[in-house]
């Protein structure tokens, strides 16, 4: 699963931390389709949420976490892929725009929360 491809085996830690995936397609992405996304994928772990909204909450979540995204002219949307670490009050403590590179950095700072 896409939690294997973080955490290795080092399941203490995912047992303790919380991912959100946060569509920024509210006009496609419905409840419905997010759990079909979430089967595909497997993403059956407690720990993962997945969330839709409205337009002006995707973009204000958008903003918030300077994420740039944009819809193109075919209704797909454009964004770079990005993990955000937020610790347990909501304060961004990191963020990697390279999904492809390694994921030592986002656990140390994962585990630094925890401390």
């Amino acid at each position: 699963g896409l939690y294997i491809t973080v955490y290795g085996d080092n399941k203490a830690d995912l047992e303790k931390t919380g991912f959100v995936l946060f569509s920024m397609d509210p006009r496609r992405d419905s409840p419905k389709v997010l759990k079909a996304f979430a089967k595909a994928h497997s993403i059956q772990n407690k720990n993962w949420v997945l969330l839709t909204s409205n337009k002006s909450n995707t973009q204000e979540l958008a903003t918030a976490l300077d994420f740039n995204f944009k819809e193109g002219s075919n209704g797909t949307f454009i964004h770079q892929n990005t993990i955000f670490v937020l610790d347990p009050k909501g304060v961004l403590m990191s963020q990697q725009a390279d999904l492809g590179s390694s994921a030592s950095e986002i656990i140390k700072v994962i585990s630094a929360a925890d401390s």
